[in-house]
Formats: structure tokens, sequence, C-alpha cells
């Protein structure tokens, strides 16, 4: 009861709650289960199974029934709450306004109606609008702090803040921030937005006083945000950059000269000489690629000041009532409020490129362009038009042919186009890959032999893909060139998604993709160069700066999103329902660290636990 005492220091009540309940038997007689204990195992279960309050009701029921006369146990989930309640952790409702324009806290906390568009606070219930009704919109806010307490744990930020790298225990954050759709249905407007901190253990100079039991002394705990992880269209969220249009990308921006297809109603951003060394022979082909030669030397990135300076005067209104026009020119839309943070400038990457939603993005391109795909396939009659519009490579303009049917249009083959046996054959190659027990989803179930397409690919689907399957699939099919720098891409992906890489490797490795991406500028279409394949030559970078891959990407958020979605249980209040289901599964997690019985959420047994002595 030590650790609970300490947990609930500033409430006694509770505490003596509490401690009572550790102490009452769970029956008259009982020496082997106290109340507290056996409430605890029953909740860490409904945590564990995602149990509605209805089936655990009807469990505690039951448990009383088949227990001695005189038990203890809670008749139903509200007194097992109840009980269990003093030992979460606290949480924040916080009324927002429906247009997103504020929050109503600090000096705004007791107003009723939003002062930037007039927006009522709270929902009206029938006519009579003088009746307040529940808040219109809400923010459910974890503070951070307490959380800390609990679980008390790189080299650039060192050196800009000595004080702050020497203390091995403060945190360094990253912060991720997505979409969910808590219904788990397609045609569902609603958006759920969780915003998470994970622990990479990086001054917001938010800091609390620690006692470290190791070596029994005190020390000042503080934390920083690294970076953020987010997909494309958060990153434009959280940076304030817009990421549509002619200058889609915060790196590049004037920099970037993106095509505009005419009749495919695209920019694309296919100019990837100008990486290249000065004198290397790609920059003065002018046939293979787009009719001229290329001089340009790629800029530099910015540093976080010179971002600074270019946006501290941009003037930010939030909220749906005052949706910035887009002007011509114009590349920030607002200032993020992380420029808050003292030393937000001196970070060399503040938001990181997720290359999870990179790889599905570049996987469906390449596979929906050889199997053509509809839908998919980045090679169409218009693309085959624009060719002709910039008059470049002319063996693949669209030919009109005259037959009984009267004019059609003719595609001639690329360099890229499968055959239909080519087809058959990729396909029967996928479809009878068997894989070790958890590496990857079934790929046969991915194949469809009759329509010769892959359908229902994921994220982590495209990443075994592109990383393993593709090079082999791809055996024996299409030109030597084409099938050569399909597998040049597919090796970089490998390499950069390794546990461990050598960072004297890391500039051999740039100079690669680099060569390679012009590579697919001179065999596929222009419209394959969307902004997620130029992205592509921008991984390198940051891996130089941020570490390898691996610990960047989105595979644990995603998976932690699904897992918030599970706990949707009330589906008229899907962010109360989720914040509830946190809640319990955190304080099922604390009762695990003080009582033995209990197995950790989240950590499930191995099924081959224990077969080296004969036990699995």
């Amino acid at each position: 009861m030590d650790g609970l005492k300490d947990h609930l220091d500033e409430r006694p009540q509770m505490f003596e709650q509490v401690s009572k309940a550790a102490e009452t038997p769970l029956y008259p007689g009982c020496t082997k289960f106290s109340k507290l204990e056996c409430v605890s195992i029953l909740y860490n279960l409904k945590c564990k199974g995602g149990w509605r309050d209805e089936h655990f009701d009807t469990l505690l029921e039951w448990v009383g029934e088949f227990l001695p006369e005189g038990n203890d146990i809670p008749t139903s989930t509200y007194y097992a709450r109840k009980l269990m309640c003093p030992l979460g952790l606290e949480v924040d409702k916080i009324d927002a306004c429906p247009n997103d324009c504020m929050l109503y806290r600090k000096e705004h906390e007791h107003l009723d109606e939003c002062p930037t568009c007039g927006a009522s606070r709270y929902k009206r219930k029938g006519a009579n609008s003088a009746k307040r009704g529940p808040p219109a919109k809400s923010l459910w806010y974890l503070p951070i702090i307490p959380r800390f307490e609990h679980s008390v744990q790189w080299r650039n930020i060192d050196k800009k803040y000595p004080e702050f790298g020497k203390e091995v225990r403060n945190l360094r954050l990253t912060l991720c921030a997505d979409g969910v759709n808590p219904y788990g249905t397609l045609s569902s407007q609603h958006s759920t937005w969780p915003v998470l901190l994970a622990i990479y253990n990086l001054p917001s100079w938010l800091c609390v006083s620690m006692f470290d039991a190791h070596t029994n002394s005190s020390f000042t705990l503080r934390a920083m945000v690294f970076c953020t992880i987010n997909d494309f269209p958060a990153y434009g969220n959280l940076s304030g950059y817009k990421t549509k249009g002619e200058q889609a990308f915060p790196i590049c921006e004037e920099d970037m000269k993106p095509t505009w297809l005419h009749n495919f109603k695209k920019n694309v951003y296919p100019d990837f000489r100008k990486h290249l060394s000065r004198y290397h022979p790609y920059r003065k082909k002018k046939k293979e690629f787009n009719g001229f030669t290329e001089e340009r030397v790629a800029r530099t990135p910015l540093t976080g000041s010179q971002v600074y300076e270019r946006i501290k005067n941009v003037q930010t209104k939030y909220g749906k009532c005052y949706k910035s026009k887009s002007k011509k020119g114009v590349l920030w839309k607002k200032v993020s409020p992380l420029w808050d943070l003292p030393y937000w400038r001196d970070l060399s990457v503040r938001h990181c490129l997720d290359v999870m939603h990179i790889e599905k993005n570049v996987c469906d391109a390449i596979i929906g362009t050889l199997l053509n795909m509809p839908g998919k396939t980045k090679d169409n009659e218009n693309v085959r038009k624009d060719m002709k519009k910039r008059n470049i490579r002319p063996d693949l303009w669209p030919v009109e042919k005259s037959g009984a049917g009267g004019t059609k249009t003719y595609l001639p083959p690329a360099c890229y186009t499968m055959s239909r046996k080519e087809k058959k054959q990729f396909c029967e190659c996928l479809h009878g890959i068997k894989v070790p027990s958890g590496y990857s989803s079934n790929v046969k179930r991915l194949v469809s032999l009759s329509d010769l397409r892959l359908v229902g690919m994921k994220s982590h689907d495209c990443h075994v893909m592109i990383n393993v399957f593709l090079p082999i699939a791809l055996r024996g099919i299409l030109p030597k060139h084409v099938r050569h720098v399909i597998t040049k891409l597919c090796v970089f992906f490998n390499s950069i998604c390794a546990k461990v890489i050598d960072p004297e490797k890391l500039d051999s490795l740039n100079n690669d993709i680099v060569e390679t991406l012009c590579r697919f500028e001179m065999y596929f279409p222009p419209s394959f160069f969307d902004i997620m394949v130029h992205l592509i030559v921008h991984l390198v970078r940051e891996i130089k700066l941020c570490g390898p891959v691996f610990l960047r990407w989105m595979y644990p958020f995603e998976r932690f999103f699904g897992h918030l979605k599970d706990k949707t249980k009330n589906r008229a209040r899907p962010e109360g329902s989720i914040i509830r289901g946190v809640l319990e599964e955190e304080i099922s997690q604390y009762e695990a660290e003080f009582l033995t019985r209990l197995e950790q959420i989240g950590l499930p047994k191995s099924r081959h636990a224990g077969g080296l002595k004969g036990m699995g």
C-alpha cells in the first residue's frame, strides 16, 4: 500500500477508502482475496476484453451469487468504478467553440458565447433557448505531469541546452496527431482527433520535482517535444504550411517547380535531376526527360530561425468561420503554436515525414501502374495527351485508329506495360507466397487471380510488398532496365527501414535514390511523380538528423488509434466513451504494478512462451 499512499497523498479520504477495501476480506472467513484485489482482477478482465458495462454488471451479479453469503462484491459497474476511481489519474473536460475558434478556459472559462463567432457554448433543448443543454463541443485533456510521475525515465539539443542534456532522466517526446473515425464505418463523417505524446527519452520548461528511489535523491524532471509524426495532410495542419498546390513541401518551398498536367488535372513534381552531383551525365540529357537540360542545384533546407522569420508576421485566425482563401504565392496559412516553445527554432527537423504512408502510396502507384488497375494506374489516355502536349516521348502518344466501330484511341504499350501472361505470372507468384506466423497478413487473400489485380492492401501489406515480395514477383517480367530500377527502389526502402543503419553509407544511399528516381522519370509517365514520390528524396536527410525510420513512423500510433476505436461503446458520445475506457485501462495498469496476479494490458503472453523448457 506504500505506492498507493504516495499516489493518494493529497487525497487522504480516498486513500482511507482504498485502504479499507484492501483490508476487507471478500467474504467472512476468506484469507486469500481482499475486496479490492478481487474487484481489481475482475476490472482487469473487463479492460482486457473490452466488455460493455452491462456485460460486466451481469458478471458481478453471477459472481455475487457464486460466493458465500455475506460477500462484499460490488453489485454493479457503478459501484466497482466508484471503488477504483481513486486509483485513476485526473482528466479535464474543456468546453470548446463548435466552430473551433477557442477553448473555454482561463479568462474565457465563464463565457456562454464565443467572442469570435458568437456561437453558443451549449446546445439548446427544444424551443426554449434559455434552457442549457450539454456543451456543444468538448476537448478531453489527460494532464501529462501526473502521467510522468508514473513513468520516470539525445544529442544535438544537449549542446544548445546543456543543463537539460546533463540530466539523463529528462524526457524527450514526440507528438502525433491524426483523424480517427470512431465508428469504424467509412460512411460516417464524424472525425475524432487524438493528440498523443510518446516518450523518446526530449525544454518546454514544463517540469516537476521527482524523486529517484535508486539514488535516494530529488531532481527536476523536464520534458521537450522532439518532433511531430503524422501523415502528410496532418503535416500541414501542425506546421501551418500549405501542403497542396505548386509549392507543396516546406523544405523546398519556392524551389519546387511543379508541372501542371492539363488533361490529368494535377500538379506533378518530376524534377529530380537538380539533386544530382554537378557534373552528372543525366543533367545533359534532354530526350529521356523533359526536353531540357538541368542546370539548377537543389536548395539547402532553411534553418528553423530562417523559417520563423518568414512566418512570424502571418496573421492566424482559428475556427471554421475563418477559412483562409488560397492566395497565389502565400505558402504559410498560420503560425503553429509549437513556435511558442523556446527551442522549436533550434530543431533541425520539426515535423518528420511518415515512411509508412510514403511506402503505401508509392507501392499502390507502382503496382497499380504495372497491372493497369482502374483508379490506381498512373497511365491513361489523359496522361498520354499531356505527353504529346509537352512534346516528350513521342512513342507513347495516343494514336487515333479507324475501324468498323468508328474511331478509337490506341495507347501504345510502354516499357512498364505488362502483357496478360506477365500479369498472370506476377499474380500467381504472389498468390503462392507463404510466410511465417506473425510476419504479415496472408498475401494470398490480397491477390485476385480472376481480375489479375491486388485488392485490399493495408499499410503493412504495402510495406512487406515493397521491401520483400515485389522484387521476387518481378523476376523474369518486364524489360531488364525497368525491373532493375523498381528493384533498386525496393532495396532503398528495405535499407532505410532497417533497425541498424551505418551512418557512413547514408551519403551513398542518398546518391543512389536520387539516381533511381531520375531513372523512374525516364521510364514512367509524368503523372507517377506526385508529392508522395517527391518526399522520397528527403528521407535520407531526416535519417541523418533524427535516426532510424522505425522510431519515427506511424505504425505504433495507428495501432493505438485502432485500440482507441475499440473503446467506442457509446456511439452518441464517442470521445467520452474513449476517455472512460482509457482511464479504466490506466487504473488496471496501475494496479498490475502492485498485484502480482494481474497481467499487464497490451502485453499478451506469447504462445511460444516456455517452449524451450517444454512448456509450450
